[in-house]
């Protein structure tokens, strides 16, 4: 059976939310690392909300969960000042890898589908931070890989309007 789609009011507020939050993250990387984290954490969800608005129901959890749990690798960083899952103050910690993403879809069931859905749109995002990349092959290589910050409102787009 055919899942309904999402209100259009719910997948516009999304795609603002998102857009809105890149465009004040400039002013919040230079002012405050906590308005950064909630507007980053914002986007994520927003963007979420966005690839599970056409999903299958039983998928949309596990796209929400793998959109944000993703940054928990942070914590130990932002809030205790420890450098356990990273190499120095740039770059994003080690789970935030493709290998990741290729692990979790190993799994066969709707909420790991799911999970693994979020994860990917994560990264797809964090590829376009202007200030580091992802590195997108850890272990295997250190190399941070990164796409034009264009892409980005246009990914947003396409997912409002698919």
């Amino acid at each position: 059976m055919a899942q309904p789609a999402a209100r259009p009011a719910t997948v516009l507020a999304a795609a603002a939310v998102a857009l809105a939050a890149d465009a004040l993250t400039p002013i919040a990387r230079r002012r405050s690392r906590p308005i950064l984290g909630v507007l980053d954490e914002a986007a994520h969800l927003a963007i979420g909300v966005l690839v599970a608005a056409r999903r299958p129901a039983e998928e949309r959890a596990g796209i929400l969960a793998g959109s944000l749990a993703i940054d928990a690798d942070h914590v130990p960083h932002e809030l205790f000042g420890r450098e356990w899952l990273r190499t120095g103050r740039r770059g994003r910690p080690y789970p935030h890898t493709g290998l990741l993403v290729l692990a979790t879809a190993a799994a066969r069931t709707p909420l790991w589908r799911g999970i693994t859905l979020g994860l990917a749109a994560h990264l797809a995002r964090d590829l376009t931070d202007p200030t580091t990349g992802v590195r997108l092959l850890w272990p295997l290589s250190s190399r941070e890989h990164g796409v034009p910050w264009a892409l980005y409102p246009l990914a947003i787009g396409a997912l409002a309007t698919r």
